[in-house]
Formats: C-alpha cells, structure tokens, sequence
C-alpha cells in the first residue's frame, strides 16, 4: 500500500500549522524584540535588578490560539 500522497499532504499540513503558530509567536514578541533592539548593549555595564530564576518568569499568554484558528481556516 502506497501511502507516499497522504504523507505529502500530512507534511504540508503540519507545516502550515507550524507557520501558523510561528506567526503568532512572533506577533506577541514583536514589541519586545524591537525594545531590545533599541537598546544601546554596548552601553551597559553590569546588570542591574533582581535576578530572576526559571520560576520566577512569567508563564506566556496563550490567548492567541482563538486568533491562530482565524488564520488557520484561510
């Protein structure tokens, strides 16, 4: 049994999926991956504030699955 097509079109929806959920990852990302950039690195000497552990990061917002299904459809 030849199932090489349906693996085809499973591989091309997995990536579109993938694409999908990429997009939105980097629509919430955006506004802080462009604060970053317009900091002068060079500039700072040490780091200052609290150092926070891996507990201590907040968990993401996955509210944007309801947006991504939006997307998903066209």
């Amino acid at each position: 049994m030849d199932v090489s097509e349906e693996e085809e079109e499973f591989q091309g929806v997995v990536t579109a999926c993938l694409n999908v959920l990429l997009l939105g990852i980097e629509t919430r990302l955006d506004g802080g991956l462009q604060a970053m950039v317009r900091v002068n690195w060079s500039a700072v000497e040490a780091v200052r504030g609290p150092t926070l552990s891996p507990a201590d990061i907040p968990r993401p917002d996955c509210s944007f699955r309801s947006d991504l299904s939006r997307h998903a459809r066209h």
